[in-house]
């Protein structure tokens, strides 16, 4: 751990809201102690250089210069004080603040333009250490049973996914098994083989720390290089839950004898796989993220589930290249679904099915702006390709023209630069995660999941319940930060 992080850390301290445990004020202070606003940067290290800076030759006078010059004199700081910084793991730090300085400022410096794929191959290979160093403290390698259960592919998306692993999580330990780490892939569960599922998995999304703690967990890397191989596919027993129930809370064990009698008869299976899995809890009974699961003598709630601590990481860094967060408006539009939410049959299909809805928006945007004087605004939304699956066939050209009407009528949700960042990330849960870090840190956020202002308006053009925006709403939430309506 670096000198400048460590004095961060403890100029951090003393914000009266920071959390007291090392782990968790390192998550906190990544960029700046949120409740009281107190900037990383404000260490002996960049004290320094900012007196140095005033002394140097007219023409020189760059921070950079000042830093160089203090870490050339062996000054308090071992390398520049940086808003990316972050405890040394694998790479070194230098090698780290070098590739992050190429694919950022490099593609700014170049508008975008030349060497476009040289920038976005850095720019994901840095989004991907970030993760791996997030997740590197999550103590996943506790006790291991000799047997194991997999989850292999959930009917749920990325905040509502944790209750499908709960449940699997509350079978195995119902069995005295082990779970594997489920593989993900663009928000979803994605099973166990790396060979089919991809190289992501759940600690890429989900910070497991809190979960590890409290339950055995196999880590997909341990399975891939012990277990994979095995012979234990052959003899593994294979079962479909969603079959007959395939909805949510339609296949309920929450009962140690409940789980021992649906799973009768496999107790010798070196592997129970699940197939398809639903998560066995209702919208009604996880609206209380703090609340118990009715599951019985169950360690986990979900409001120990956090995103991986390196998404403030990347969101800090891209807010610093646009001006930072105190000037930014965020938007939060979870539109999939809308018509299942409005009073009227409507023809979701239809290209001007949610035009109205984004002339609304609009208006809101324009007067949070004006009324709060920011100069900046960020667009969160499922009108995106790529972004909802809802939207890929039929209702393209609804959410297409509604994203068209919605950006041509407040230039500034554009960030055309942001933007290709963000889509040269390949999936779409790490996508989205990142997002919701930057709505997480702007100065206003106006969220489809805030107690609407105009309620018919909302069930006209929002989707009812999102996870994803109520997630988002509690982050804020609890770091005192205002979340008002969209509509």
């Amino acid at each position: 751990m670096s000198a400048c992080w460590e004095l961060s850390l403890r100029h951090c301290a003393r914000c009266p809201a920071a959390p007291r445990t090392p782990a968790a004020a390192a998550a906190h202070n990544l960029s700046r102690c949120m409740p009281c606003g107190t900037p990383q940067r404000h260490t002996p290290c960049h004290a320094a250089a900012a007196a140095l800076q005033q002394s140097l030759p007219r023409g020189s006078r760059s921070f950079e210069s000042a830093q160089a010059a203090i870490h050339a004199r062996g000054g308090p700081c071992e390398r520049p004080c940086d808003a990316s910084d972050w405890p040394a793991a694998g790479a070194t730090p230098a090698a780290r603040l070098a590739a992050l300085r190429r694919a950022l400022g490099g593609f700014w410096g170049e508008g975008g333009g030349g060497g476009a794929a040289r920038w976005a191959a850095e720019w994901r290979a840095l989004v991907r250490a970030r993760l791996e160093e997030g997740a590197r403290r999550a103590a996943c390698s506790g006790s291991v049973r000799r047997r194991l259960v997999c989850v292999d592919g959930g009917a749920e998306q990325m905040h509502k996914n944790k209750f499908v692993v709960m449940d699997a999580m509350f079978v195995a330990r119902s069995l005295g098994r082990t779970l594997v780490e489920p593989r993900v892939r663009h928000a979803r569960l994605a099973g166990c083989n790396r060979s089919e599922a991809g190289p992501l998995a759940l600690h890429h999304y989900w910070d497991l720390e809190p979960i590890c703690r409290r339950v055995d967990l196999l880590p997909a890397r341990k399975f891939q290089r012990e277990w994979e191989g095995r012979e234990l596919w052959r003899s593994a027993a294979h079962f479909w839950p969603k079959r007959g129930k395939a909805y949510a809370g339609g296949w309920r064990l929450h009962t140690a004898a409940a789980v021992r009698a649906a799973f009768r008869g496999a107790e010798k299976a070196p592997i129970l796989v699940l197939h398809d899995f639903w998560r066995s809890v209702s919208n009604d009974e996880i609206d209380a993220d703090d609340a118990p699961l009715p599951h019985e003598r169950f360690p986990l709630r979900p409001s120990l589930w956090e995103l991986n601590p390196a998404y403030e990481a990347i969101a800090a860094l891209l807010l610093a290249q646009l001006g930072g967060e105190r000037s930014l408006l965020a938007v939060q539009w979870r539109s999939e679904d809308w018509d299942l939410s409005s009073r009227r049959r409507a023809n979701a299909s239809a290209p001007a099915a949610l035009l109205r809805c984004a002339t609304w928006a609009a208006r809101r945007v324009r007067a949070a702006l004006a009324s709060r004087r920011l100069t900046a605004a960020f667009l969160a939304t499922d009108l995106r390709p790529r972004a909802s699956a809802s939207y890929a066939g039929a209702r393209q050209p609804a959410a297409l023209a509604a994203l068209r009407r919605l950006e041509a009528a407040v230039p500034q949700l554009r960030t055309p630069r942001l933007r290709q960042l963000l889509d040269a990330i390949a999936d779409g849960g790490v996508r989205a995660a990142v997002e919701a870090s930057i709505c997480a840190r702007a100065a206003l956020l106006l969220s489809t999941a805030a107690a609407c202002e105009d309620c018919r308006r909302a069930r006209r053009c929002a989707k009812a319940g999102s996870a994803f925006a109520g997630y988002i709403a509690r982050r804020r939430e609890a770091y005192g930060r205002e979340v008002a309506p969209l509509f």
